[in-house]
């Protein structure tokens, strides 16, 4: 993927927005939500990971090809797995739209 930023968002601030959804159907019947917070390329994600746990990490770019042969090799549905090596693809081109938006949304969410 290499320098690509993507969106990210916390699972618990996704189990948040569920939780409000649940509770209060009629405020969030049809609404759509796009959830991302922090754009982040892998590398800096390392540096996170690395700072936070104390401990080295660091992201090292392999091409979408050997991650579609690992995961052939292990027996995974192929049909999903070329369409992940695809996005991989699309992402390290930098022509995904958007791939790196983040929103502010989450307040008005969430109350």
């Amino acid at each position: 993927m290499g320098d690509a930023r993507l969106s990210w968002v916390d699972a618990e601030d996704v189990a948040q927005v569920a939780v409000q959804a649940l509770l209060h159907p009629e405020r969030h019947a049809g609404q759509t939500y796009r959830l991302g917070y922090e754009a982040k390329s892998y590398d800096e994600i390392a540096a996170t990971m690395a700072e936070v746990l104390g401990k080295p990490f660091r992201y090292e770019a392999e091409a979408p090809e050997i991650f579609r042969k690992n995961m052939r090799a292990a027996g995974a549905e192929m049909a999903y797995m070329d369409c992940v090596y695809d996005h991989y693809k699309r992402y390290a081109a930098h022509t995904i739209p958007g791939a790196d938006d983040t929103f502010d949304n989450f307040p008005a969410i969430t109350g």
